[in-house]
């Protein structure tokens, strides 16, 4: 039987934000809105691999890049009104 896998995907995407902040000294923010579409996505996506016996970390970490990089959740704080969801503010 097939389990299914719901992550949150906020928890790594703030993570990294948090780090790439501190690296490089800018401020970003994460749009809440598209990581839920991104989630949405990859929730159908990821059907086509099988998760039943070991699953290729490949594929799974290129269907989450190319989601991440196609929709681009992460921004740098340019125009506050339109970015629902800011970190350190």
């Amino acid at each position: 039987m097939r389990k299914a896998i719901t992550i949150d995907w906020t928890v790594p995407l703030v993570r990294a934000i948090t780090h790439l902040e501190a690296a490089y000294k800018v401020k970003l923010c994460l749009d809440s809105d598209i990581v839920a579409e991104i989630s949405s996505h990859l929730k159908r996506t990821m059907d086509a691999i099988p998760m039943d016996t070991d699953p290729n970390v490949a594929k799974i970490a290129g269907h989450v890049t190319f989601w991440i990089r196609k929709l681009k959740p992460i921004r740098e704080r340019t125009q506050p009104a339109k970015l629902p969801f800011r970190l350190n503010s």
